[in-house]
């Protein structure tokens, strides 16, 4: 790949191992191991909450209908 120009010599604190697995058909798949970079970013402190958590808190609260509501061909519900 280096001699094809498709990578270049890097030396960065962001580096990361990549290994070559094997696939069914004989072929190779090429993967990146992240684990350093996620050492390296700090984390979330406010992290998106879950869809299925947010739906749960919507569906029993009477106040949450217009969050609630759609539109389909046979009216508004």
């Amino acid at each position: 790949m280096l001699e094809a120009g498709i990578i270049t010599n890097n030396i960065s604190e962001w580096l990361s191992p990549i290994l070559l697995a094997p696939k069914i058909n004989g072929g190779h798949r090429f993967c990146v191991g992240y684990r350093n970079i996620n050492k390296l970013v700090p984390r979330d402190k406010y992290p998106l909450p879950r869809i299925d958590e947010c739906v749960e808190k919507l569906r029993n609260n009477p106040k949450s209908r217009k969050y609630k509501a759609f539109l389909s061909q046979f009216g508004n519900y």
